[in-house]
């Protein structure tokens, strides 16, 4: 109100003014004094710098030697851990178990920074402390399940950091012999399969095979009673970290993983391999729809429409991937597109939504659509 009466009185801030990044008109020594300053009066952050610092260094030009790492401080992190465990009250769990996985995950967050970086050792370290604090008080912790939640994350994460490293024979034993301990203490609590991925990572490595190839070679007995697991999504994950670009592409086709190669191959810019590839391999509508995004975000609008109209046939939910498709072919002018897009849209997951779509689309056709789309409805 007073703004609206008195406006004179309020000062505009300018965007381009240093008050918006006040760091920026600091010089290197004033910055070093004001993180003393800061870690003088919050002595509890001393751990985060300890664990961060290193994380500084652990991504380097592509074309560049690795640069050396710098091995993290994992006490400094555990006891970090530590603290956000001692958050639960047990007196009023339901009110204090939030702030602790709240905690957990800030602590999670930093290991992730190595791992997103590629330093899968620090990563893997750091990923170990969460377990080690965490895993062994499990019962006494979890509420309903929060934790059980922050742990499905970090085992994807723990899976990667195995993937990652090159662990001696030795260490690699005794990594398993933990996470096979890990996974009994979880099972009395119906997590029996929380760890499996990284237990599988640990086991088998890379020397994953396809489930089609382990029914044909009838390798089945060779897994040990081992339940088959899907590394895929984590094995690609870690060749993006390392940037081995040609790895991903063949991994990708090796195992079917249509989306991410065409994602990857828009990425790079070859936006007709992408879209042709998109065309001549069966994906989930959902990943159609992904891909369509991103193209349209890159500016390419057509192939992003020629992507999304073959999605439609694709398999699993189509209402999300109809009804954008139908909004960009509005923006387009082809009508015709927009009511079969829709169509595909309603006969996925019918709605009011789409259902007065198409009868706006629909025109003079209404009269013949409409007992279709009501008997759709009946079956």
């Amino acid at each position: 109100l007073t703004y609206i009466r008195q406006p004179e009185a309020f000062a505009t801030q300018s965007e381009s003014s240093d008050v918006n990044d006040p760091l920026e008109a600091l010089s290197a020594d004033q910055l070093r004094a004001l993180i003393r300053t800061l870690l003088d009066q919050k002595p509890d952050l001393n751990d985060w710098f300890q664990v961060m610092i290193p994380s500084l260094t652990t991504t380097s030009p592509a074309d560049a030697p690795p640069a050396r790492r710098t091995q993290v401080d994992t006490t400094a992190f555990r006891r970090q851990v530590q603290h956000a465990v001692g958050q639960v009250d047990y007196r009023r769990h339901w009110d204090t178990i939030w702030a602790a996985v709240g905690a957990l995950q800030e602590a999670h967050a930093q290991a992730r920074t190595f791992l997103h970086g590629g330093d899968f050792e620090n990563a893997l370290a750091l990923m170990r402390v969460l377990g080690e604090e965490v895993i062994p008080d499990y019962g006494d912790l979890e509420e309903e399940c929060q934790l059980s939640d922050f742990l499905e994350i970090w085992s994807d994460d723990l899976t990667e950091a195995i993937l990652g490293v090159n662990l001696p024979d030795d260490e690699r034993g005794q990594l398993s012999q933990q996470l096979t301990r890990w996974a009994g203490e979880l099972s009395d609590y119906g997590l029996d399969e929380t760890l499996d991925k990284p237990i599988f990572a640990c086991t088998r490595g890379w020397d994953t095979p396809l489930l089609d190839d382990v029914v044909e070679l009838d390798e089945l007995d060779d897994l040990e009673d081992e339940a088959f697991v899907d590394l895929t999504d984590a094995q690609l994950n870690v060749l993006e970290r390392q940037g081995n670009t040609e790895a991903y592409l063949n991994l990708c086709l090796e195992r079917g993983a249509h989306y991410r190669y065409a994602r990857r191959l828009a990425e790079l810019g070859r936006i007709e391999d992408a879209t042709g590839h998109a065309l001549q391999h069966p994906m989930e509508a959902s990943e159609y729809l992904k891909l369509a995004q991103f193209l349209r975000e890159q500016g390419h609008v057509e192939a992003a429409y020629q992507a999304g109209i073959h999605g439609l046939s694709g398999t699993g939910r189509r209402y999300e991937l109809g009804r954008w498709i139908a909004e960009l072919a509005e923006t387009l002018e082809r009508p015709d597109t927009a009511r079969q897009a829709w169509r595909a849209a309603f006969d996925s997951s019918p709605s009011l939504e789409a259902y007065q779509q198409l009868k706006r689309l629909a025109s003079d056709d209404w009269e013949s659509m409409r007992p279709q789309l009501m008997e759709h409805l009946r079956q």
